[in-house]
């Protein structure tokens, strides 16, 4: 990585325990995006965490959540 001046910026590093956390957690919220975003039409689990009623999000964010993987 480089600055805005250009010089270069050593990459962060994490302990082993803090990275797996952090994964975790990321597929976490990945899932849980996918699920509420794609299936709250069909998926009546998916429907209640966004409040009973179905929402459409939209193209743009069914897009955005299909490419998580």
């Amino acid at each position: 990585m480089k600055g805005a001046s250009g010089t270069v910026i050593d990459f962060p590093t994490l302990p082993s325990s803090q990275a797996k956390a952090l994964v975790s957690d990321l597929f976490t919220r990945g899932f849980l995006a996918k699920k509420i975003i794609l299936e709250n039409g069909t998926d009546l689990k998916a429907r209640i965490m966004v409040g009973g009623e179905p929402i459409d999000f939209g193209e743009d964010a069914r897009a955005a959540v299909s490419k998580l993987d």
